[in-house]
């Protein structure tokens, strides 16, 4: 311990105050260090952290220094080191500024009850010893999205709380069966906001959700450190949402999937829907559909869904070579512009690879042809392993592979849990939802409680497009001049200025320079940038509500116009045709219905595929289906090109 004064005491010698450059200020003692989840949630948070090691007569002094520094914004203790520290002179100096500093004690077990009792009038109890738990989140300011909320937790509270005769506010709880226990409260003393919390340790590799082990591990620390630091620590532009359905072309109906029904539920519930379309299908719409979609594209929009949908184009090198794969991202990219044409309808340049996501190297072509990302169930490359980092899985969105932005979604063709939707809100990731044309088998309103559920969760979230979603990507910090830092994922961002005044944004992005950068825009005209520690940065001036658009134009020699897009391959089109005949015949029946689940299994190879159906439907189903004559056949398109 004195080893580490020492150190400490030698670095202030050089520089004015250390603290100075740190918001949070870390009392850090004894043999139960909590040193580990609060770096962890500094770094998710963009604070950085000032620990304090305390000796004598030495830790008033050095504790009432760092408060003093203007850019301190909290003050964490652990409670092994409270005995060591005078609660008189430390409350003293957390009140002494207009905004008195929030203090958090992290308690690790319940052997400091006393001391944390005499701080707070809070005592501490060991816990039951039980290793499942509900979290359950009161309803607070400090809970926000999280509030009314539970959750599964697997792992171990440090200690329980006895908030009895405190006058404390119990923040959150930790239950079992009947049990129930306060984990974290807040109380006042002298005028200072005081927390105490539980140290939560999920059980690792224990089967649970990564995103809620992972929150678990710093939920207390982050309700802490998001209410008292604002719009100092990293946030995102607001919370985002999206529905995609998979597969669909415009067609006056797609099996479950009737487009003016979806409307009209979208209008009722306030969600968007991206249709995840496949290129194959590029001159193949209905103009009444085509119609819905440009009158209505605040509701509706496209995104890429692979080029052929040929199975997983996209998987293994061994039957999918990358060149292939570089030629159908760059057909699909040539068709998608074609349909731009024929249609009027824009598309997003998001990719949605069918099945399940790609090798990492193809990730990189997506980058290069100027894709903003992708988005898929995994956002881990086929072949590679996600980082050991848990700051990983508190995001969807990650660069961590080719440096190509790669987000993860969610089916709701199993239940959505509202506790995963809440940490998302919370910590302001996007709420990325997709389906499949049967999940409206029973009815179109199926996606109606899924949107009810976020909108009652985070009232102001944004339904729009999957590009809309990417382009605000980014996280937002304020800095001690008043501008703001910007870390951007995506290529392409959109930055507003909210406020009254004049506003500089600093944005860098992550950048490997692979490929090269052709240019930097920003609303349509090149703008400067330089390269600095693997990062791109520039610097967006934007005036009172001013909206920018910022887009990084990567160099490649795609050309759509020298691109072919005729459909010239038999086998594609003839398991194109026999997968509409799966998805809008077959899903007339229950029999059919699970003979098409059969082929959409992930094992089955496409010839499988393709046998299995042609065969069904000549021999069963396809007489059936034309005896019956349903009014919701789907017909074709008088603007329906040959194929080739």
């Amino acid at each position: 311990m004195s080893r580490r004064l020492h150190s400490f005491a030698l670095v202030s010698l050089v520089a004015t105050s250390l603290a100075a450059a740190a918001p949070v200020v870390l009392v850090d003692s004894g043999p139960h260090p909590v040193l580990g989840p609060v770096q962890l949630t500094g770094r998710f948070y963009g604070l950085p952290i000032e620990d304090i090691p305390l000796s004598g007569e030495n830790s008033d002094r050095l504790l009432k220094r760092a408060l003093a520094a203007p850019d301190t914004l909290v003050l964490v203790v652990n409670a092994d080191a409270l005995p060591a520290l005078s609660p008189q002179l430390t409350f003293a100096a957390l009140a002494s500024r207009n905004n008195p500093i929030p203090l958090l004690i992290l308690c690790r077990n319940a052997s400091n009850s006393h001391s944390v009792s005499a701080w707070t009038g809070i005592g501490l109890a060991a816990n039951s010893g039980s290793q499942h738990w509900q979290l359950h989140f009161s309803r607070s300011s400090a809970a926000a999205a999280l509030s009314g909320i539970s959750y599964p937790f697997f792992g171990m509270p440090a200690a329980s709380l006895e908030t009895s005769g405190s006058s404390s506010t119990v923040l959150l709880e930790a239950r079992h069966g009947s049990e129930s226990f306060p984990v974290m409260a807040e109380v006042a003393r002298g005028g200072v906001p005081v927390f105490v919390a539980a140290v939560l340790s999920p059980i690792r590799d224990s089967g649970a959700d990564p995103l809620l082990e992972n929150f678990s591990a710093i939920a207390p620390l982050a309700m802490f450190l998001c209410s008292a630091a604002g719009d100092r620590a990293w946030h995102s532009p607001g919370v985002y949402a999206n529905f995609t359905v998979d597969d669909p072309w415009l067609s006056r109906r797609y099996g479950s999937l009737d487009y003016q029904a979806l409307l009209a539920e979208m209008q009722r519930h306030d969600f968007h829907t991206t249709i995840a379309f496949i290129p194959w299908n590029y001159d193949r719409s209905d103009p009444g559909v085509v119609s819905l979609f440009r009158s209505h594209p605040d509701r509706f929009s496209i995104a890429i869904h692979g080029n052929n949908h040929d199975h997983r184009e996209f998987g293994d090198y061994r039957t999918h070579p990358l060149d292939e794969q570089y030629a159908n991202l760059r057909q699909a990219l040539a068709r998608m512009r074609r349909f731009e044409q024929l249609t009027g309808i824009p598309y997003e340049r998001v990719m949605v690879f069918p099945h399940a996501v790609s090798p990492e190297a193809t990730f990189r072509l997506v980058k290069t042809l100027n894709f903003l990302g992708t988005v898929n169930s995994e956002n881990v490359p086929l072949d590679a392993l996600a980082p050991a980092d848990p700051l990983f899985f508190l995001r969807p969105e990650t660069l961590a592979y080719q440096n190509t932005l790669s987000v993860q979604r969610y089916s709701v063709e199993i239940p959505v849990s509202s506790g995963r939707a809440a940490v998302q809100a919370f910590i302001g990731n996007p709420l990325l939802f997709y389906a499949h044309q049967p999940f409206f088998k029973d009815t179109i309103c199926a996606f109606d409680s899924v949107a009810d559920m976020v909108h009652g969760i985070a009232p102001a979230t944004h339904w729009t497009s999957l590009g809309q979603v990417l382009e605000h990507l980014y996280l937002l910090r304020l800095r001690s001049d008043g501008d703001y830092d910007v870390m951007a994922y995506s290529p392409r961002l959109t930055l507003a200025n909210p406020e009254n005044r004049t506003l500089t944004f600093h944005i860098r992005k992550p950048e490997d320079f692979k490929p090269e950068i052709r240019s930097l825009f920003i609303d349509g005209r090149p703008a400067a940038w330089h390269a600095e520690a693997g990062e791109l940065v520039t610097a967006v001036p934007l005036g009172p509500h001013q909206t920018s658009h910022i887009e990084i134009a990567y160099r490649n020699d795609f050309n759509p116009t020298a691109t072919p897009i005729a459909r010239s391959n038999l086998r594609v089109a003839l398991l194109r045709y026999l997968s509409d005949f799966r998805d809008i015949a077959l899903s007339e029946s229950d029999i059919g219905r699970r003979i098409a689940a059969l082929y959409a299994r992930p094992t089955v190879t496409p010839l499988e595929a393709t046998i299995g159906l042609l065969f069904t439907a000549t021999t069963v189903l396809l007489p059936i289906y034309f005896s019956r004559k349903k009014h919701f056949r789907c017909r074709v398109s008088s603007t329906v090109r040959k194929s080739g």
